[in-house]
């Protein structure tokens, strides 16, 4: 699932195949502090869906991993560009 997915709808991500998912919802001004403002996860997902519209001049984001017995691994956009966390997985 290592892909990178345009929004379906602005308050909307998806991918064409389910799967067990990570998420978490920041915001975009806390982002070197990685302020977390929703997580969660989902099983046989196709999609994540955040109907909150952030305040003008303000926005959010999104990251989306492989959930279920793969857990542990990071947030990296393709697998082995962090080789040493890729050691963790199942």
């Amino acid at each position: 699932m290592y892909t990178r997915n345009a929004a379906a709808t602005r308050d909307r991500f998806s991918w064409p195949v389910p799967a067990d998912v990570v998420f978490v919802i920041g915001d975009l001004n806390e982002g070197a502090a990685l302020v977390v403002l929703v997580s969660g996860a989902r099983m046989d997902a196709v999609d994540v869906e955040d109907p909150v519209d952030p305040s003008s001049g303000f926005g959010f984001f999104y990251l989306v991993k492989p959930g279920g017995s793969c857990t542990t691994g990071s947030w990296q956009t393709v697998v082995g560009a962090e080789p040493e966390r890729d050691a963790g997985l199942p």
